[in-house]
């Protein structure tokens, strides 16, 4: 388990982010995407020296079609079709960018972790602290900051407003020293305590409710 001194820009904890911060998933798609382009121009010589006549017999074919079909309703189904796919694209590429889970950009061009590593980093620096038995930690992206939300588990002794300052310090300082990506808002923290369930409010207000 690591510590708090130990979480620093070079040092990563038990469960560590992937290996050069999300760069092999990064490399892994521009390989996708230079096989898919290798297998077209494949395909495209193969035609070219295999099957170069009946290539054009089928073009002409279709202009054939297309010559036949050559009127308002066509060109209306074809154009519907055509602004349908685009807007799909739009939508599908604007929920990507958009998405709480997707992966946050580390500063400094260090590349990508995902935002389950970037939780689990928390846990782990959260966990190291003697007061805490416990950490479940929720990281979503929000612009170009992240929200994250706590709940844990602390020990008999711990004194709850040293616990809440503390954890929240914790995440403040990993996502803006370590990560270097901002919060938008401040944590939500949760504090569990036996029967006792202790969310604080402010820095320095706590409320008490039974389970």
């Amino acid at each position: 388990m690591a510590t708090r001194d130990s979480l620093s820009p070079t040092a990563r904890p038990s469960r560590a982010p992937t290996d050069e911060f999300g760069t092999p998933a990064e490399a892994q798609f521009g390989f996708l995407l230079a096989a898919v382009f290798a297998i077209g121009v494949a395909a495209f010589l193969a035609v070219l020296w295999l099957a170069f006549g009946p290539a054009l017999a089928a073009v002409e074919s279709s202009a054939r079609w297309l010559r036949g079909h050559d009127d308002v309703v066509w060109r209306a189904s074809l154009t519907v079709v055509l602004v349908a796919a685009v807007a799909l694209g739009f939508i599908a590429a604007w929920a990507r960018a958009t998405s709480p889970t997707r992966p946050v950009r580390l500063a400094g061009g260090r590349g990508t972790m995902p935002v389950r590593e970037v939780a689990e980093w928390l846990r782990d620096a959260l966990e190291a602290r003697s007061d805490v038995r416990q950490a479940s930690v929720g990281v979503e992206r929000h612009g170009a900051g992240v929200r994250v939300a706590a709940r844990i588990a602390v020990t008999p002794d711990a004194r709850i407003e040293e616990t809440a300052r503390g954890t929240r310090t914790i995440v403040e300082q990993v996502l803006a020293s370590h990560v270097g990506v901002p919060l938008v808002g401040a944590p939500a923290i949760e504090l569990r305590y036996e029967e006792l369930r202790l969310r604080p409010r402010g820095p320095s207000e706590v409320r008490r409710t039974d389970e």
